[in-house]
């Protein structure tokens, strides 16, 4: 049998509820932090990947033509062929291509696009090109 004085009350008191909502709603807030984090880093690295594919399917597209007819000159905008590229803010793809030797070519496929927030990012990819038809 428990026997209670008159004076003493059952329950929590008003500053143990206070503070355990403090606890809780600071645990909240950490989560909740986090998982907008997170959620932005899996963005950026879906950007990157689409950025990626792009620039490495202008570069098999070269792989199909013959030597002779990869023409060496300075940076040129193309038109990337995948439908994900839409994805990316304000996305560009340039190739350039430079005769490093004779006989052997060098091409360079960069993919430039914004972040969500206006920050410029990019991804580059480079590829050797020879005479005899193997990329190096």
């Amino acid at each position: 049998m428990v026997i209670h004085s008159p004076g003493r009350r059952r329950g929590f008191a008003l500053l143990d509820v206070i503070l355990a909502m403090a606890l809780l709603s600071t645990g909240v807030f950490v989560v909740m932090v986090f998982c907008r984090n997170e959620a932005r880093e899996q963005r950026n690295s879906h950007e990157r990947l689409v950025a990626q594919l792009a620039a490495e399917s202008e570069l098999e597209r070269l792989r199909t033509v013959s030597y002779d007819r990869i023409a060496a000159g300075d940076r040129q905008a193309v038109a990337s062929t995948l439908p994900s590229m839409q994805k990316l803010k304000e996305a560009k793809t340039f190739l350039t291509v430079a005769e490093v030797e004779p006989g052997l070519k060098q091409a360079t496929a960069r993919v430039e696009w914004s972040s969500p927030v206006g920050k410029p990012q990019f991804v580059e990819f480079t590829a050797h090109f020879s005479r005899e038809g193997q990329p190096r």
